[in-house]
């Protein structure tokens, strides 16, 4: 990774999944407890992989319908789709995709996270989120904390990546115009163009061997830059 930073960002704003934490290992985890669920409750445990497949594929479909109402709209249009009480739905959703992934996101939280904020702070650099969905049980869940944790649900956004409204409220949030803080991420259809949209400096996280001057592969590699 080159070293691209001319000077040291006055925030750096991070993305969540697969951004803090090992996305594919916690996928891993999940998939098992899904199998274990599907063997006690043949019946039950289909219709929650139904469900949140369906779900997952309007969600990340929702960037290009322009919708409004992110914390409402995904959860309605499930039910929709599905014939099923919108209720059963959101408790899906909130039990296997916020809930249940708690008590792993500890060990899948990237080695050298903790060193790289630890600087970021010793620095004077503020730290803060901006993730699609809501950050603060999964930040907490890592030890993590943060001077502002935002995410698109909130009514001053109600807007999913890569619209660059979030980006730009968190700026604002923070009192600092876009171009002098910094976004990490991990993808770059999101993330990235999310970033460029809003005139923001951004690295994003790949394990590829040939990645891009703006991308790290580690949370070490990533530190080189702010030395």
């Amino acid at each position: 990774m080159g070293r691209l930073l001319k000077e040291l960002p006055k925030a750096v704003i991070f993305d969540v999944d697969g951004t803090l934490y090992d996305q594919p290992r916690l996928r891993r985890k999940m998939c098992r407890e899904l199998a274990v669920h599907c063997i006690r409750s043949p019946m039950t445990g289909l219709g929650t992989i139904k469900t949140l497949a369906v779900f997952r594929r309007l969600r990340e479909s929702m960037p290009t319908m322009e919708v409004v109402n992110v914390a409402h709209t995904p959860y309605a249009m499930t039910a929709q789709r599905l014939n099923s009480p919108l209720e059963h739905v959101r408790r899906i959703v909130h039990e296997w995709m916020f809930h249940r992934p708690l008590r792993h996101l500890p060990s899948c939280k990237f080695p050298g996270l903790d060193s790289f904020l630890e600087h970021l702070t010793m620095r004077g650099v503020a730290t803060a989120v901006f993730s699609d969905y809501p950050a603060q049980a999964k930040t907490q869940s890592m030890g993590l904390t943060f001077s502002l944790l935002l995410d698109a649900e909130d009514e001053r956004v109600d807007r999913l990546k890569p619209d660059p409204k979030g980006l730009i409220v968190c700026s604002e949030l923070l009192n600092l115009d876009t171009a002098e803080c910094l976004f990490v991420g991990d993808r770059d259809d999101r993330d990235g163009e999310c970033a460029r949209r809003a005139g923001m400096p951004y690295f994003l996280y790949s394990k590829s061997s040939l990645a891009r001057p703006n991308m790290f592969r580690s949370y070490g590699e990533l530190l080189e830059s702010f030395r």
